[in-house]
Order: structure tokens, then sequence, then C-alpha cells
């Protein structure tokens, strides 16, 4: 009832054509306040253009990883996906199951976007739903910010971390929790759930 899955993803640059070289995420139930499974994986594909030398410099782990061949192939991501979001009943074993409630920072305008482009059938393996969870608003203050805020930011505001990790399963796990503490803190107090 209270499950959602945070993810994320990195990728070597900002345009919707730079490769997504890792994918992150978790199931989590903001009624219990658990995170109760984690999915990650390091991806490769057949070339790497649309790359930027800035996003490339923050992720020498990852690109080493991958050069040693410890990854999936973007084009089973979706399917591995899926496999996984059996297990927790977020999806059914015939495809196009129901929809996902998805969380992430940006996950709208960045994330989805990106995995929808790149990966053959992301929607028909992990069907979302088109609104998502994103803890920028839940932690925007309309009086002082000029925006809504980053990560960094968001998880300040809630006492719960300081840095933010830039990894893929790091990342959706912040985001999950962020809307844990939130739901469970802010807007339903502890006690009525």
């Amino acid at each position: 009832m209270g499950m959602f899955v945070s993810l994320d993803i990195e990728t070597l640059g900002l345009d919707i054509n730079s490769p997504i070289i890792q994918f992150g995420a978790v199931v989590a139930d903001w009624s219990s306040g658990e995170i109760l499974g984690e999915f990650e994986t390091n991806l490769r594909r057949a070339s790497y253009d649309h790359c930027e030398p800035y996003a490339m410099s923050m992720h020498p782990k990852i690109l080493r990883e991958i050069a040693d061949g410890c990854c999936l192939h973007i084009n089973s991501l979706p399917e591995a996906v899926h496999k996984w979001l059996l297990y927790f009943g977020l999806t059914n074993k015939a495809l196009n199951g129901p929809k996902i409630i998805v969380a992430g920072k940006n996950a709208a305008g960045f994330d989805l976007p990106r995995l929808r482009h790149q990966c053959e059938d992301w929607d028909m393996y992990v069907p979302c739903l088109h609104r998502v969870l994103d803890p920028g608003m839940m932690y925007w203050n309309p009086l002082t910010d000029k925006f809504p805020p980053d990560l960094k930011t968001c998880l300040e505001r809630a006492g719960l971390k300081k840095n933010v990790a830039h990894t893929a399963l790091a990342d959706a796990i912040d985001v999950a929790n962020l809307i844990i503490h939130y739901a469970r803190n802010v807007f339903i107090p502890i006690e009525e759930v």
C-alpha cells in the first residue's frame, strides 16, 4: 500500500543521448519507514557517443568497472528491473502491468526520459505513472527559495545527511529516505501511521 520505487541514473553528460552508465533503485515503504530491496547495476553499450568530459571525470570507478565487464547491457535493463519488481508485487508476469509509483530527484525531467529513450521496451517492462514523487517540492521553502532545492539541500533540511554520493543506488536511497521522512514526520504525524 505504501510502496514506491526510488530510482536514479548516472550518465556521461546532460544530453538525452549521453550514455547511462549506472542504474540504481530501491523499493521503499513510507508507512513502515523501510527500504525493502535494492537494485544496482553498471551499464554497457556498443558505443559511447555524446559524452561530456566533466561527467566522465565524475565517474572513474564506474567506468573502470564497466571496462572490467562488471555490468549489464543497457538493452537488458528493463527486463532485469521487471523481474526484480515481481518479487515485491509491484508489477506482474504479464507485461504492461500496473503502473509503478516512481520517486527521484528530477526523475520526471531527467531520469525517466533518458531511460525511455535509451532502453528498448522500458515502458513495456517498467510501466511508471506519469506523476513522480520529487523531494524538491517537499523541502522547497517558497518564502526563501527561487527554485526547488537540490538533493544536498533537501537532505540538510531533513537533517538526514550532508553529502550527496552521486552514485545511482546511494542517491536513490537518499531520495527514498527523504520521502519517508516527509510522509511520516511532516505530512502524516507518526502517531497516525
